[in-house]
């Protein structure tokens, strides 16, 4: 895996990092500005399978891709935006490069928590429902509602608990796009397999003898 950065000091620490985790014979980190200076010769001549750009200008790094991309076989390329216009641009250079299949992505953040969950039973329900009537048929108050969301299972309380997760559908924010791409392989010329010309033997239906002729197969 490659990575790169073109600010000094992240680069620093990013190397620094992956050394602490153990991760410096499997990532090679650069100082290098890809849009500009493209990916280096490390991995020029087709040795990459795919790519990630997290760049304020991924359009400006991705005419470099066809030169580290494998045409073998397909090679794809994922990237990351904030803003719309940033993915019209992307879109524009992928598709100039040749890539195909390009799809984006709007993500949203959205927050999921576990909660515990009181279970109530059929019965219970129905119970409830009756007092409901009952008290509305005797002309009765409602009775105030205990809010049991807030309620916490407490060991011995007899009552039945489970845990559930709920997301939180108040929050809608936008946070980025994720544009893709896939870069076809090249088709290898096919060559004519070359047979060499077969003898065969035809018979001469007037004379009856054989002629040997040569055919091309």
């Amino acid at each position: 895996m490659h990575t790169f950065e073109f600010h000094g000091k992240r680069h620093e620490l990013n190397t620094a990092e992956f050394t602490s985790h153990g991760l410096d014979e499997v990532v090679v980190a650069q100082h290098r500005d890809v849009c500009a200076e493209g990916f280096g010769d490390d991995i020029s001549g087709g040795g990459a399978d795919c790519a990630f750009l997290d760049l304020p200008s991924p359009w400006e790094a991705i005419p470099h891709l066809s030169r580290v991309f494998t045409r073998k076989r397909v090679a794809r390329v994922c990237c990351f935006s904030p803003c719309i216009e940033q993915v019209l641009s992307t879109h524009a250079a992928l598709r100039k490069e040749g890539f195909t299949s390009i799809t984006t992505y709007d993500l949203y953040y959205r927050n999921w928590e576990a909660r515990p969950l009181q279970v109530k039973s059929v019965d219970e329900a129905c119970e409830r429902l009756r007092g409901i009537r009952k008290r509305l048929k005797e002309g009765l108050r409602r009775e105030p509602r205990v809010d049991t969301r807030k309620r916490k299972p407490v060991e011995g309380d007899g009552l039945e608990w489970r845990v559930v997760a709920r997301d939180d559908t108040s929050i809608a924010t936008h946070t980025s796009f994720l544009t893709f791409g896939e870069l076809m392989p090249l088709m290898e010329e096919s060559q004519t397999a070359q047979t060499e010309p077969e003898e065969v033997v035809m018979e001469n239906a007037v004379s009856g003898e054989t002629d040997p002729a040569t055919i091309d197969m």
